[in-house]
């Protein structure tokens, strides 16, 4: 893991700070959102790991892709593929 902090520590600042974030913004209680654990920890393991599938993110670009999660759900490469626009928030799904 390329972050000099523990796993658990991400983790819990990404859903104390972004994901709340989220929440705050959309009014959407993250239980009703599209986002899974499974594509959260997903996002993490290409943001903080070596590459993943020959693809690793920085952090930037992880909140903008998270936030296509949290909206319309799906996987972080399957979202990076198919959904225009999400590199600069501008997602159009």
């Amino acid at each position: 893991m390329a972050a000099t902090m523990s796993d658990e520590k991400v983790v819990a600042n990404w859903l104390n700070n972004d994901v709340a974030a989220l929440v705050n913004e959309t009014g959407t209680p993250v239980e009703q959102s599209k986002l899974t654990p499974e594509n959260f920890a997903h996002l993490l393991a290409i943001t903080y790991s070596e590459q993943v599938r020959g693809v690793q993110l920085e952090r930037a670009q992880a909140k903008r892709l998270l936030r296509h999660l949290f909206l319309h759900g799906g996987g972080p490469i399957e979202a990076m593929f198919n959904c225009k626009g999400w590199q600069n928030g501008e997602c159009r799904c």
